[in-house]
């Protein structure tokens, strides 16, 4: 898919996004996000044209994506892996579903640790590639979906182009036991991480941003709630969300 192409997909995504079932999912979605987030300077990467913006009010957030948005409050050309920013220039931030699209993932992240200011957080939700939702995401999911997923020795994991992703990404680069201290020696900042999983059917449900299902409001809300009665060892084996909380200390 083109940049072209792939813009109109997004386009056609914030559109989507006001159907009931996944505008449910979308505005507790990102409600996790936003109490998580703290102090005014917010800064978002791989913002796509602005979605976040429907569903986190009140905040100073900087939109920066690699596409350029016209007509739109988005920084485009920034590349996540060389953020124009000096360090602790904000008090928070978070990425949606952008980092298994960075050409070098792990460079995104130390980018956001660099930026972020000391005792600020980053919030990052990425598809979860569980026993459950492997071959939900391997046959009915544009993107690459390896199990098992190792990043290649050079760090590259999919092409320059927007819309390339590898699903497993940020599995792949948890499974590093030396992820924090590289963070760590190259920001010079200490960090800590933890991780979380949600969404094993609620997720599905909705059918997506780019094909949503006329599924009832009331059933995604059932879903999650039962979802939520699960503890993290059931749904590390069958959810299809995470996210990643990272304190820079």
């Amino acid at each position: 898919m083109n940049n072209k192409d792939y813009r109109n997909l997004l386009l056609r995504q914030v559109n989507n996004s006001s159907k009931p079932a996944i505008y449910y999912y979308l505005r507790w979605m990102y409600a996790k996000i936003e109490k998580n987030l703290i102090g005014k300077r917010i800064l978002e990467i791989g913002s796509g044209p602005g979605l976040s913006a429907k569903f986190i009010n009140n905040k100073n957030i900087t939109l920066t994506d690699l596409l350029f948005w016209p007509n739109s409050n988005v920084n485009g050309n920034v590349d996540a892996t060389s953020l124009p920013f000096v360090a602790n220039s904000f008090d928070s931030a978070f990425a949606v579903d952008a980092i298994h699209h960075i050409s070098y993932p792990d460079k995104a992240i130390v980018e956001l640790c660099r930026v972020v200011r000391p005792g600020g957080k980053i919030i990052i939700i990425e598809p979860y590639v569980s026993l459950f939702s492997f071959l939900i995401y391997k046959f009915f999911h544009n993107e690459s979906t390896t199990w098992n997923y190792k990043i290649p020795v050079n760090g590259r994991t999919v092409s320059e182009t927007a819309s390339d992703g590898e699903q497993s990404t940020l599995q792949a680069l948890l499974s590093n036991q030396s992820l924090v201290f590289e963070i760590s020696h190259k920001i010079h900042k200490d960090v800590s991480l933890s991780v979380t999983y949600f969404s094993p059917i609620s997720f599905f449900a909705t059918g997506g941003l780019s094909d949503p299902l006329s599924t009832p409001k009331k059933l995604i809300a059932f879903l999650i709630k039962i979802e939520q009665l699960l503890p993290q060892n059931i749904l590390k084996l069958i959810a299809a969300r995470q996210i990643l909380f990272i304190e820079v200390n």
